[in-house]
């Protein structure tokens, strides 16, 4: 979450976050507006599914990105 922020104020027009990032993986991902603190969260997990819910507020406008991925191979249950 902290590196997306610092990656997105790099941008052209960039304000800042339009939100607080959520990145969460395994049973996190499945907390409404979790959020994560440093030195309690949860390392991404490669067997799990991951979420990232991310946005920013530009000089022209308003963004809102939301992704799932599985960096490994999902369950049954997952797909």
């Amino acid at each position: 979450a902290d590196e997306i922020g610092r990656r997105r104020k790099c941008m052209q027009n960039c304000i800042g976050d339009s939100f607080p990032t959520i990145s969460s993986t395994g049973a996190n991902a499945a907390v409404i507006h979790y959020h994560a603190e440093h030195g309690s969260c949860a390392a991404i997990d490669p067997d799990s599914i991951y979420l990232c819910d991310t946005g920013g507020q530009y000089l022209d406008g308003t963004t809102d990105v939301t992704r799932t991925l599985h960096f490994g191979a999902p369950s049954e249950e997952e797909v």
